[in-house]
């Protein structure tokens, strides 16, 4: 992978965790989120976070490369789909109607917050 490659997955991750991350968590998943909501599979993104680290490390940027090795803390949240289903399922089953509570009220806490940046927040490929 090059560091061009690396750059743009790690600025799509950063992306995800921003705008989709705490809202699959909060909203659904409660600490099991289908793997198939990655933006790429845990190893690419490893891969990417660890060159892109390395990077910022040899520039001299330590802040920076720590800050991305702790952008991969919540890849450990998402399992495979099915295990994040059949939890989710649990969840309902046990907590009925209050899970079905919690799970409303959040939903009316996220409406007006973005999935993705919106057009006046969005940076042009490569810009930083």
């Amino acid at each position: 992978m090059t560091i061009q490659e690396a750059k743009k997955i790690m600025e799509i991750w950063g992306e995800h965790l921003e705008f989709r991350h705490a809202k699959l968590m909060t909203l659904f998943f409660v600490g099991s989120i289908p793997e198939s909501f990655l933006p790429y599979p845990n190893e690419v993104l490893w891969e990417a976070i660890n060159i892109m680290g390395k990077f910022y490390f040899d520039m001299g940027d330590y802040e920076t490369s720590e800050f991305l090795k702790s952008t991969l803390d919540p890849t450990a949240f998402y399992v495979e789909d099915e295990k994040a289903i059949d939890h989710f399922i649990e969840l309902l089953n046990m907590q009925g109607l209050e899970a079905k509570n919690i799970i409303l009220s959040k939903l009316k806490e996220q409406r007006h917050k973005p999935w993705s940046p919106t057009p006046d927040t969005q940076r042009p490929v490569g810009e930083t």
